[in-house]
């Protein structure tokens, strides 16, 4: 039985590691709120900036780095924002599939019936063996189906099946095929924003990495004063 979550195509992929998923993003604001709270701390001492400047951590710079992680947050605000997207069209498309396949597997039911073994009406439809467990070689055994059954509208109507539920099918499968679309332009949409909020990630941490090695350097016999940044001091 074609299941969904049997596609090569994943329909249902952003559900496999949900936890896993919720997780990273948990890291991912814990990471951005720490590192909110030692740019902020540093900003709102001016002994602190009369400290790190001469070190290359004037306000100016410590600006730099408030913008690198607003730029971070922004980004990771918007690849939340495509995995929304992404979610809604895999909805969207789990559910025409459903509603496509149950028509079509009715017809297929009745072709079977209709049409002897390995005849070419047989072979056209493709109305042998088992069904493909892909959304691609599913896509290409219904297009199949409904465009050599069509023709054939007065011999299915032996079975009840009408020329207008054939065509209906058949708008139902190529509704199928743009949401398939749809998806994975949103997958890619998704990727590109992660892939830009990575790399902001990236800039943000080799900044706040080089800040809080100056700042233990700077404040290495004023622990307070590290504390006052949130930067964990070893008992």
């Amino acid at each position: 039985m074609f299941t969904c979550d049997q596609y090569d195509d994943p329909l249902v992929n952003l559900f496999y590691f949900h936890h896993k998923k919720n997780c990273m993003r948990k890291s991912i604001y814990k990471e951005l709120e720490s590192n909110r709270q030692v740019v902020a701390g540093a900003l709102a001492s001016p002994e602190i900036i009369r400290v790190m400047s001469p070190l290359g951590y004037d306000r100016k710079e410590i600006n730099f780095g408030n913008n690198l992680l607003a730029k971070m947050a922004s980004q990771q605000d918007e690849r939340e924002h495509e995995e929304n997207l992404q979610k809604m069209s895999t909805q969207k498309l789990r559910g025409a599939y459903k509603e496509a396949n149950s028509l079509y597997m009715n017809h297929l039911k009745f072709a079977r019936l209709l049409f002897a073994p390995q005849s070419q009406s047989w072979n056209d439809m493709k109305l042998g063996g088992k069904r493909s467990q892909n959304m691609a070689g599913w896509l290409m055994q219904v297009k199949a189906f409904y465009k050599y059954a069509i023709p054939l509208a007065d011999t299915f109507a032996q079975r009840g099946i009408t020329a207008e539920e054939l065509g209906q099918a058949e708008a139902m499968i190529e509704a199928v095929g743009d949401a398939r679309i749809q998806q994975n332009q949103s997958k890619s949409r998704k990727q590109v924003a992660k892939e830009r909020r990575d790399q902001e990630r990236k800039e943000m941490q080799r900044w706040m990495s080089k800040f809080i090695k100056a700042a233990r350097y700077a404040f290495d016999e004023d622990k307070q004063q590290l504390e006052a940044l949130g930067i964990v001091v070893p008992s």
